[in-house]
């Protein structure tokens, strides 16, 4: 993504707070979202679940306008600034519980760097939904820590640890899992063609993108 495009994104969400201007301006520079943006159908609906203030939709639908995206998060007023920044645009926000709410039918579900607040039972019923929820050939990327990635994730997760004490994150952790334990469930689940791509170069977490299609 190019600096004009991130500033495009940045210049949909006049914010008086400086902390969120500085946490959206790191995220666009170095979430990871190119590497996602570019595994997603170019056209379609996508779920983007547990998308915050939807940074990532905002990626997508600058990438490709013929995509449509429905972005939930359960805090409403991320939401609600998420609404704000997508006037004109075709993403939807919508506050509601991800893990629970009704999942439309739909060409992509995204889940990145949610899962781990999840039980392990909570994050199957989830998968199993985003599953049902895909047409035939439909995708699934998630991103999560990989448990296995040894200090990275243990840096990871003391990040995690320490946003959710300060309230940054509103939200309990529930259960880490290696990327081969996520490729194994999805396995379990019905998808096929699991991908596990290589992580970020040079990242200092342990975030791993994992890629499923449901079956024709």
């Amino acid at each position: 993504m190019t600096r004009a495009e991130r500033r495009a994104i940045l210049a949909r969400y006049p914010d008086p707070s400086p902390l969120r201007r500085v946490y959206r301006r790191l995220r666009l520079a170095r979430g990871g979202y190119d590497a996602i943006e570019a595994r997603v159908p170019s056209a379609g609906l996508v779920l983007d679940l547990g998308a915050g203030e939807g940074l990532l939709a905002h990626v997508l639908v600058a990438r490709a306008p013929r995509r449509v995206v429905l972005a939930i998060d359960h805090d409403p007023r991320r939401a609600e600034r998420l609404a704000r920044s997508a006037r004109g645009l075709p993403i939807e926000a919508r506050a509601a519980d991800f893990a629970t709410c009704a999942l439309p039918p739909c060409d992509a579900v995204l889940l990145v760097d949610v899962l781990h607040y999840l039980d392990r039972t909570s994050q199957e019923r989830l998968l199993a939904r985003a599953r049902d929820a895909l047409r035939p050939g439909g995708l699934l990327l998630l991103r999560d820590p990989d448990a296995g990635a040894g200090l990275a994730f243990a840096w990871n997760r003391l990040h995690e640890r320490l946003f959710t004490i300060l309230r940054v994150t509103k939200a309990s952790i529930g259960a880490y899992r290696t990327s081969a334990a996520w490729a194994s469930l999805l396995g379990h689940l019905g998808f096929m063609d699991v991908e596990m791509p290589r992580r970020r170069p040079w990242s200092p977490y342990a975030d791993r993108l994992v890629v499923a299609r449901r079956a024709p």
